[in-house]
């Protein structure tokens, strides 16, 4: 048997094998994709209280995706932010982030399994309405590979 020959042959029976061995990948579909119901909110914060101003709690079976951020700031309000149990800022900040009519891009995508919720501290002597706006996607927990694959900029 002639040198090219082999060659052929083993070429030949690696392909084989390569497809014998090798998983049927699933087609690349779109993923179910919903914007977040209720990006934007806002309440009075009475001077000396602390109110929650926005909260989101993620349906069962999905993943939500935060890709913009804005809030409004009065001197003496303190922002707590959190997802999932965990402080964004450590404890809390005294600042706006972005205004509400021009939120600032998050990248990589913030992820949130189980809730977002953003609470006001008011020192002031002022009562004061905070704007929050967290606008984003919900997602298919079994979707989320597919917006890996698609190369969006998440964070897993």
């Amino acid at each position: 048997m002639s040198l090219a020959r082999r060659i052929v042959e083993m070429e030949v029976l690696g392909e084989v094998l390569a497809r014998e061995l090798k998983a049927e990948e699933a087609p690349l579909r779109p993923p179910r994709v919903e914007p977040i119901p209720y990006p934007y909110a806002y309440r009075e914060v009475p001077a000396g209280e602390t109110v929650t101003v926005y909260e989101l709690r993620v349906p069962k079976g999905r993943v939500a995706y935060l890709q913009r951020v804005a809030n409004n700031y009065y001197e003496g309000i303190k922002h707590y932010w959190e997802v999932d149990g965990k402080p964004v800022y450590d404890p809390y900040f005294e600042l706006s982030l972005a205004p509400v009519d021009n939120p600032k891009q998050i990248v990589p995508w913030m992820r949130v399994r189980e809730f977002t919720r953003w609470r006001c501290r008011n020192d002031g002597s002022v009562s004061r309405t905070i704007e929050i706006l967290l606008d984003g996607i919900l997602v298919a927990e079994e979707d989320v590979p597919i917006l890996l694959k698609m190369g969006l900029p998440i964070s897993e």
